[in-house]
């Protein structure tokens, strides 16, 4: 299991730095920088809106079709055309959800529009969650990588001649255009899986509310983990045009930190979705020992403070050389930001070791707290602060949903997952939130970068992953073929 997560987590990771990166800060962030906070806020925030009831479009399907096909092998597949037949009922309700909310916050035409080219674009990238869930629950984790850059590599060619060399594209709205390229470069990756999965599966939809809808209510709780994921994570975007007296300005200050969060989160993210077979593999043979989990809780402790650190310690020089447009408060809105990235890098360990185990009542009950609070949070602070209170709301929410997975999961399994030398863990949190608190951008350079090897070096000799275990990483556990 530990080979596995290093080598093909190496691999997908790799491929997603070689492209992400460059489409968030070449192309998204200099359209940003082009269009000003006002109108990339007010794409933002349909975005959001869009992202934020996708998980309707999904219902749970994509995680539970990995799990299921990890946990009992091809013959899972059979169900795949009722779960494509199912996914086009669910794009229409998600279509109808989505504009009647679009309508009620009073968007001009041209918004309702854009609403509508991101709808369909969400529909294609759930169908293509869909089609990469096989390859997640074959572990063919190499093919899901590829399928799963591809899209951005097409939107980056496509979107270059835009952002750079001022094409209009027959004179349309830059934002049209925009939304229109990822919409079609979304759909590339998805008809070349079809060609690809022609022969070994039936993908063309088919419809029984009989099956369907024992489908749907086996796949129930993994579609409201992700309907109240999306709520908590997206709901400040929309919140902000409803509070705020300046929303499109305050939803754009918020976009250009949030945007990072989502670019330096891709690791976690990407490294969930190899666990998340891998867990599910091992735990159906009860052959899941504690010493991996501890082992990953600590890597990806380890990966959260790195990213954290790169967004705080170097806040004022990122902001400087990102954006055109300044204001007093991105800053202070990135530094609560990107301490965010430590609490979700431990829920993408923790809360995929609990759906690998099937506890998705106890994450659901913890994503439903995490919404209470973000909302509740957003009411009190956003008014009066606008983006930092946003910001600061956010933080708060990923902490509780973090402390409370890292409870169940020591009662769940064994106290052994935190180890013997837990202390050295909160020890190098410490350091990290007085470092924090206390560094500037009047800090030296050299050691603001020096102290970033610090993280990972108090973590990963503490009791995870050791200097002298790196041989025994690469050759021992679970390993499989892609």
């Amino acid at each position: 299991m530990r080979r596995q997560l290093l080598t093909s987590g190496s691999y997908v990771v790799f491929l997603n730095l070689l492209v992400k990166p460059i489409w968030i800060l070449l192309i998204d962030r200099e359209l940003q920088n082009q269009l000003g906070p006002g109108i990339y806020g007010t794409y933002y925030t349909l975005l959001s809106l869009s992202l934020m009831l996708s998980a309707i479009l999904d219902a749970g399907l994509a995680n539970f079709n990995t799990r299921a096909v990890a946990g009992g092998g091809d013959s899972a597949l059979e169900d795949l055309p009722m779960m494509v037949g199912l996914k086009s009922v669910l794009w229409l309700v998600y279509m109808l959800c989505t504009l009647s909310i679009g309508f009620y916050l009073d968007n001009p035409p041209q918004s309702i529009y854009w609403l509508i080219l991101l709808g369909i674009q969400q529909g294609l990238n759930s169908l293509n969650l869909l089609l990469r869930s096989i390859f997640a629950g074959q572990m063919r984790f190499l093919r899901d990588g590829w399928m799963g850059v591809l899209d951005k590599w097409l939107m980056i060619a496509a979107a270059f001649p835009l952002v750079w060399l001022g094409w209009s594209y027959g004179g349309r709205q830059p934002v049209s255009v925009y939304i229109w390229i990822q919409l079609m470069a979304t759909l590339t990756p998805t008809l070349l899986m079809v060609f690809m999965l022609r022969k070994g599966v039936q993908l063309w939809p088919e419809f029984s509310l009989g099956r369907q809808k024992t489908l749907l209510k086996n796949a129930l709780p993994f579609a409201l983990l992700g309907l109240l994921a999306g709520l908590y994570t997206r709901v400040d975007m929309v919140m902000i045009r409803a509070l705020h007296s300046d929303p499109e300005l305050q939803a754009g200050l918020y976009a250009s930190s949030y945007r990072l969060l989502d670019a330096t989160n891709m690791i976690p993210i990407l490294l969930s979705g190899i666990l998340l077979p891998q867990f599910t593999h091992h735990w159906s043979r009860h052959t899941l020992r504690p010493e991996w989990i501890k082992s990953i809780t600590y890597l990806m402790l380890s990966i959260g403070l790195c990213l954290s650190w790169g967004l705080v310690a170097f806040r004022h020089e990122i902001m400087g050389y990102l954006y055109r447009y300044q204001s007093p408060s991105q800053t202070d809105i990135l530094f609560w930001i990107g301490l965010c990235c430590i609490p979700i890098s431990l829920s993408y360990a923790w809360g995929t070791l609990l759906t690998a185990a099937g506890q998705l009542k106890t994450l659901n009950r913890l994503a439903l707290w995490a919404l209470v609070a973000n909302i509740s949070l957003n009411l009190w602070l956003m008014p009066k602060m606008g983006a930092l209170g946003a910001a600061q709301a956010t933080l708060i929410t990923h902490l509780i949903l973090c402390i409370g997975q890292g409870f169940v999961c020591l009662r769940q399994f064994s106290p052994a997952i935190a180890g013997p030398r837990w202390w050295i863990g909160i020890v190098a949190l410490l350091l990290f939130i007085w470092a924090a608190i206390s560094f500037n951008h009047s800090t030296p350079l050299v050691l603001r970068m020096g102290l970033t090897a610090l993280w990972p070096f108090l973590l990963l000799t503490a009791e995870g992953i050791k200097p002298t275990t790196w041989r025994s990483f690469s050759r021992k556990g679970y390993k499989t073929d892609n």
